[in-house]
């Protein structure tokens, strides 16, 4: 049985990766692709001067990126941690606890094509910082505007949380790294030891 262009996965129920066999399976999320947490793709595009090769004009590209779960994973921790039983924190208590999380999670993720992800995340959990400092500081009814905002918790001239010196640096702060081969600089037990030289 299809659904979709992919076929559904028959998985038995004794399976750790059970689903029933009419559920669709996303294909970048199926078991065995990658690591845990990162999907892969095959990205096509064409060679640049394509119509002077004739033969071959699409080139492959295998790429490596978070999965769905894995960012709705570290969405939902920092949803978590800016709830509104986590106001009796200290603004640079919250800030630190958040970007230790981010930078554990972007260490894991920083091989892959990552860094528009890292953006997203950062976005989501500065979103959850400034509505968490809103409702913390608010006067009366009125929440805190966002000029005050930015005059109390931010650097100055920035848009940039900080606290106690203690700044949001989020995701994109741990640079994306893209595997390369060092097939020929990696040490072998059968290559020959240089013989040390006797006076």
């Amino acid at each position: 049985m299809t659904c979709g262009p992919f076929p559904a996965y028959p998985v038995s129920v004794s399976s750790p990766h059970t689903v029933s066999r009419t559920q669709p399976v996303d294909r970048l999320d199926a078991p065995g692709r990658g690591r845990a947490g990162q999907s892969q793709k095959d990205r096509r595009r064409r060679r640049p001067g394509w119509w002077r090769r004739g033969r071959f004009p699409w080139r492959s590209r295998f790429r490596t990126f978070p999965s769905r779960k894995a960012i709705q994973a570290i969405k939902d921790k920092i949803s978590a941690k800016t709830y509104r039983s986590t106001r009796n924190l200290d603004p640079d208590v919250l800030i630190q606890g958040i970007n230790r999380t981010l930078a554990g999670w972007a260490n894991y993720h920083r091989h892959g094509v990552s860094k528009a992800v890292f953006s997203a995340i950062d976005h989501h959990a500065w979103g959850r910082i400034m509505r968490w400092l809103r409702q913390k500081y608010k006067q009366g009814n009125s929440r805190l505007g966002m000029p005050a905002l930015r005059r109390r918790f931010c650097v100055r001239g920035t848009w940039q949380f900080a606290a106690n010196g203690v700044r949001f640096t989020g995701a994109s702060a741990v640079p994306v790294t893209r595997y390369r081969y060092r097939g020929s600089s990696i040490p072998t037990p059968w290559a020959p030891q240089p013989v040390p030289a006797t006076s």
